[in-house]
């Protein structure tokens, strides 16, 4: 029986370090998740609390990221008046309070065509700063809205690629983009592929010059005719 009772205590103080150590583990994962405060708007009006995004950074890439509000209640009458100007949804979001902002903005009535149902990519720095947040099933169609409640499903990915534009450091080769020509026009200069040779035409002797020359020295060259012999005189008569 002792012995029993000896085994039975080394079980449960087994279970009890195992489950300590669990606890330890989610505590320590969970001290290290970072949320990403989510904000939205309806056209030009301010910005209102939509929830977050929490990241784990040591969780699974499918298990990365997670919204806190996967379905939300939006405005009706915000939402209206927004459909009736073809206006923008607006969503941005950051972490913690001094964090840069990333921003995004969709019509209303794409947001109307998928049934209000968006799938966001959030791009993570390795600061775990939010580089990039953007739509992606989105398009056009028809803007129809629900008549009583709109209801907004959402999931969350994180992006492979940041969503920016690639600015060249050096443009390349060729001629000038015609808009950027005619801008320059516009402010008062020649263009970018002004040539000076081509704008002012030449004059009489650069355009003939190889015909002018060799003309020239013929007649500084050529030798004047002799002069004609002048007239025998007369010989006087004879004498008788």
């Amino acid at each position: 029986i002792v012995e029993g009772s000896t085994t039975m205590r080394r079980t449960t103080w087994c279970w009890v370090a195992l489950c300590a150590a669990a606890c330890a583990a989610a505590a320590a994962q969970n001290a290290e998740e970072v949320v990403v405060a989510l904000e939205h708007a309806f056209g030009d009006e301010d910005f209102r609390p939509r929830g977050g995004i929490v990241v784990s950074p040591k969780a699974s890439r499918n298990k990365l990221v997670r919204l806190t509000t996967p379905s939300l209640d939006l405005d009706v009458d915000a939402a209206r008046r927004l459909a009736a100007v073809d206006g923008m949804y607006r969503l941005r979001g950051r972490v913690g309070d001094d964090g840069p902002w990333a921003s995004t903005a969709v019509p209303i009535c794409w947001l109307a065509a998928a049934g209000f149902v968006e799938e966001l990519e959030i791009f993570l720095a390795p600061t775990t700063d939010v580089v990039s947040l953007s739509y992606r099933n989105l398009g056009p169609g028809a803007c129809s809205l629900p008549a009583d409640t709109i209801t907004l499903d959402s999931s969350v990915q994180v992006a492979v690629d940041v969503v920016a534009q690639v600015i060249p450091v050096q443009l390349a080769s060729g001629k000038p983009p015609p808009a950027l020509v005619q801008a320059v026009k516009d402010q008062g200069g020649d263009g970018p592929d002004h040539d000076e040779t081509q704008a002012k035409p030449k004059g009489f002797f650069a355009r003939y010059w190889h015909v002018i020359i060799p003309v020239t020295l013929i007649f500084l060259t050529a030798k004047a005719d002799p002069p004609a012999p002048a007239p025998a005189a007369a010989a006087p008569p004879a004498n008788t």
